[in-house]
């Protein structure tokens, strides 16, 4: 029988941030400390019953070529809680469940006018998501996020799907080289510097997205923008023993 002792606990005790397991041994009687031969032994301290479940993970992917048009490109990837490689240990494993998809096209948009007009117009655009979501609550790193998801209803609910969620989204858009290619070839039509053939026009669009538990959004646009002008006179050679 000792003096009794209190423990206080300030703030919120998260299991999830624990690194360190400590014991330890007082010996204090009557206010006075007794010098005493003491041993503590703590044999084989270790973790038990592991979550050792398994994991899943599919990728898809479709090409399409849409004759001289241009092509599409479709791909999707999805991996749950627990997978990962066989010589993984259970802490490298995965902890959040993931889904992203990824579409881009390249095309001639040039081939929807006439032939005659010589108009090119290479466009491709590019449309990625990737969603991450955590196994355990990010701000309760011991609490299971489903369970938490489960005890609320309503707009608290969706509240929480919604910034618990690691969201990232890439969005582009681009015309290159859009020009006006040379239709006729008679003698007449030599090229000029102020023909229009010679200018190229270039224009990138990009809007990239992305927010986590800790940012609530995080938006970045980029537009960038080009003009290129070619001209080559016709050269004139100089042959003086021609005859």
């Amino acid at each position: 029988p000792g003096l009794p002792h209190q423990i206080k606990v300030r703030g919120n005790p998260n299991l999830g941030l624990a690194k360190i397991a400590m014991i330890g041994v007082r010996n204090r009687r009557g206010g006075q400390v007794f010098p005493l031969n003491t041993e503590v032994w703590a044999n084989e301290l270790r973790l038990t019953g592991l979550d050792e479940r398994g994991g899943n993970a599919a990728i898809a992917r479709m090409d399409m070529q849409l004759a001289d048009l241009g092509n599409i490109a479709l791909s999707g990837n999805y991996s749950t809680i627990g997978f990962g490689q066989i010589d993984e240990k259970v802490a490298q494993r995965s902890r959040e469940d993931i889904m992203g998809y990824d579409a881009s096209t390249s095309l001639e948009l040039g081939k929807f006018l006439p032939d005659k007009w010589g108009v090119r117009l290479p466009f491709y655009a590019q449309k990625s998501n990737t969603t991450r979501i955590p196994e355990y609550d990010p701000y309760d790193l011991d609490i299971v996020l489903k369970d938490k998801i489960n005890s609320t209803t309503g707009q608290e609910r969706d509240s929480i799907q919604t910034i618990t969620q690691e969201v990232a989204s890439l969005s582009t858009y681009t015309l290159t080289n859009v020009r006006k290619e040379r239709t006729s070839s008679s003698a007449a039509d030599k090229p000029k510097p102020w023909d229009i053939e010679n200018f190229a026009v270039s224009y990138a669009y990009s809007k990239a997205e992305r927010r986590d538990p800790l940012i609530e959004v995080d938006q970045s646009e980029r537009r960038t923008g080009g003009l290129d002008y070619s001209f080559t006179r016709q050269a004139k050679f100089i042959q003086p023993l021609k005859n």
